[in-house]
């Protein structure tokens, strides 16, 4: 499933023009119409409950990064590892840093997150979402 996530990330391309806390390559806001997407929102949904809404892809490039923001009214966001490398960007979720991992899910309120400046040559592709 992960190589048809990113496929299609890819595909579409960026959709926001870093006009998003992405700076970096975004889509579009709704990708669910897509089964691999609308599978991780399923799975999101069997844990927290709720609807995702929003379900976008980010490709983060030497020296994207996504700057401190928060999802104010969410029930939950959440971003899943697509394809990452050791050497990638971390993200941090309040305080905590959280270390990129391929298959790696994480669900969090609406606390404020960033990621430090992509620093190595590997693309770091991911999946991110709201829950009302």
């Amino acid at each position: 499933m992960c190589q048809q996530v990113k496929d299609i990330i890819l595909k579409t391309g960026d959709k926001q023009n870093r006009t998003t806390a992405v700076n970096g390559i975004m889509t579009d806001w709704s990708l669910r119409h897509h089964t691999c997407f609308d599978n991780i929102a399923e799975f999101v949904e069997s844990k927290v409950g709720g609807e995702v809404y929003d379900i976008w892809g980010a490709v983060y490039n030497k020296g994207d990064y996504a700057g401190k923001h928060s999802h104010k009214g969410v029930r939950n966001a959440f971003v899943y590892f697509v394809d990452v490398c050791e050497n990638c960007a971390s993200l941090f979720v309040g305080d905590e840093e959280i270390k990129p991992e391929n298959g790696k899910l994480i669900i969090f309120k609406e606390e404020e997150h960033y990621t430090l400046t992509q620093e190595c040559s590997h693309s770091r592709i991911v999946v991110a979402g709201n829950v009302r």
